[in-house]
């Protein structure tokens, strides 16, 4: 047995190509991530192992397989496509006019929960909200970082 260590929420034991992933990966539903960079750098390491199972520290084991790729491969390919959906959602949103509201002048900026609720349009309730707002500010951080947006006071702009 081998460990990846992956700096994020847990070190993954790998043996051949079963992966305990504690909660890099749960058996359903999402993580909870602290830096998406590290996070999602963690995800391409495990995925370059082509696990044919997984075992969450939360919820059922992940195994089978269809059409020749491991069910274990597809969701860690769909936790890294439903990120990458949605930090394009966000880079969409930044870059189109941000809404006539105060601060003015905005500089073509917008503020936290102005792009949140322009991405996540189908949420009403308060507590999904405030979750919804932590992931947005994770992938504007993670886009900071990259030097695709900037920041100016409370308001985030795109970098062309």
């Amino acid at each position: 047995m081998a460990f990846i260590v992956t700096n994020n929420n847990a070190d993954v034991a790998v043996d051949e190509r079963l992966l305990v992933t504690g909660d890099l990966v749960l058996g359903r539903g999402t993580t909870i991530v602290y830096d998406l960079q590290q996070y999602m750098n963690s995800l391409d390491r495990v995925l370059g192992i082509r696990p044919t199972m997984l075992l969450p520290g939360h919820g059922p084991i992940i195994s089978g397989s269809k059409d020749d790729t491991p069910n274990a491969v597809r969701v860690i390919e769909g936790y890294i496509a439903h990120r990458n959906m949605r930090e394009q959602q966000i880079i969409a949103v930044l870059a189109s006019s941000p809404p006539n509201a105060p601060p003015i002048p905005r500089n073509g900026g917008w503020r936290l929960e102005e792009v949140t609720s322009a991405v996540y349009t189908d949420i009403t309730d308060p507590r999904i909200i405030i979750a919804a707002q932590n992931n947005t500010r994770l992938h504007l951080n993670k886009l900071l970082f990259e030097g695709r947006v900037n920041t100016d006071g409370d308001l985030w702009m795109f970098v062309n």
